[in-house]
């Protein structure tokens, strides 16, 4: 079983993942869910799958949340929402580490750190870690973040305005196992609607986005490259 912290959970990204869990709820948990502004579809996806905690920019809305919810669920709001879902514990990284490793070892929590046991030596354990699989970071003291990860979030905006659109600032992560990436950072914006994702794509806009397979011809009639992959579990 793999636990999952979904940021954006009401955006289209966000509402394809959560059916991917739906179709697969031997092998995904939606442990904590984080949305904009659309608080009916979180409270909906809140009492479908239970997940432990939940966020939202708006503070008000956090309120009604947890007015409906009572104490079943945690309700944060803002970025320090969004913090608290995305810092893991020692248990949490033990738990999904003794799913995920080859050879099933002994995984155990002991305070903050987390300890593995193979039966035989795993000399490139380190570079298991780094691979894409096996993400972790902790908070430094000063809020900083050490982690394998390639990117870290240097800055988030979230949606405002009555727009469904919140924007994420990644910075390159020095201190990534699997080495420093290629690209100092990037920009994300999610909840952009399909359609004005092609649209910013054509006019420059963006580098990179997401469309429905339905827009899959006409992008490639309109000369852009298309890739496709199916679902990463």
């Amino acid at each position: 079983m793999k636990n999952v912290v979904l940021l954006g959970s009401t955006g289209s990204i966000g509402t394809s993942t959560v059916k991917v869990a739906e179709d697969l709820p031997d092998r995904i948990r939606l442990l904590a869910l984080a949305a904009g502004n659309n608080s009916e579809l979180l409270l909906e996806q809140t009492y479908r799958h239970r997940p432990e905690a939940i966020s939202i920019s708006d503070p008000a809305k956090a309120r009604e949340l947890h007015n409906a919810l009572g104490t079943t669920t945690k309700v944060f709001s803002g970025n320090e929402g969004l913090l608290k879902l995305a810092t893991l514990t020692a248990a949490d990284i033990a738990g999904a580490l003794q799913e995920l490793l080859p050879g099933k070892p002994a995984v155990t929590a002991a305070g903050t750190r987390v300890v593995v046991q193979f039966l035989a030596q795993v000399p490139d354990l380190l570079e298991q870690l780094a691979s894409g699989r096996y993400f972790i970071y902790r908070r430094n003291a000063d809020g900083t973040l050490l982690g394998t990860g390639a990117f870290l979030v240097a800055e988030f905006t979230p949606a405002a305005g009555g727009t469904t659109t919140a924007r994420y600032k990644l910075m390159s992560n020095e201190h990534c196992w699997a080495g420093r990436p290629f690209v100092d950072g990037m920009e994300v914006s999610v909840g952009v609607p399909v359609l004005r994702q092609l649209f910013d794509l054509q006019l420059g806009k963006a580098d990179v986005v997401e469309i429905s397979p339905e827009l899959v011809r006409r992008a490639g009639q309109e000369n852009l490259r298309v890739w496709s992959s199916a679902p990463v579990l």
